[in-house]
C-alpha cells in the first residue's frame, strides 16, 4: 500500500545544500510559554501539503510516529478546535489546539 501522506509531502529543504526525510526535520520554536511553532519547507505543491495537513486519512498517516491516530476533531475555521489521539505501545496521548487559519495560504 502507498503511504498517501508521503507521497504528498515528499523531501524537506532546509537551505540550497540540504534536504531531508519530511517527517524527520523541522524548526521548532516556541514563541510563547503557550506556544510551540513548527516550522518545515516540503518540496511539494501546496495543495498536496494542504490535503496532508486537514484531510484525517492523510494526517493519521504522517502523525504518529507509525502508531495508530485517531482524527477525534479537525474543525478548519479561524478559533477551530484539533484534536488528535495517538495510541502507542507506552499508551493514549492526546494532542490538540485551535486553528488559526481555516483556508490555505500563499505560506503554506
Amino acid at each position: 500500500m502507498v503511504d498517501l501522506a508521503r507521497a504528498a509531502l515528499g523531501t524537506i529543504h532546509r537551505g540550497p545544500e540540504r534536504s531531508v526525510n519530511a517527517l524527520r526535520s523541522a524548526i521548532v520554536t516556541t514563541p510563547s510559554d503557550r506556544q510551540i511553532r513548527t516550522e518545515r519547507v516540503f518540496d511539494a505543491p501546496r495543495e498536496r501539503v494542504w490535503r496532508a495537513m486537514t484531510e484525517p486519512l492523510l494526517v493519521a498517516q504522517w502523525w504518529c510516529r507509525g502508531n495508530k491516530l485517531v482524527v477525534e476533531r479537525l474543525e478548519l475555521i479561524h478559533g477551530g478546535h484539533w484534536r488528535f489521539v495517538e495510541h502507542a505501545p507506552d499508551g493514549v496521548h492526546g494532542y490538540g489546539g485551535r486553528v488559526r487559519s481555516g483556508t490555505p495560504r500563499p505560506d503554506i
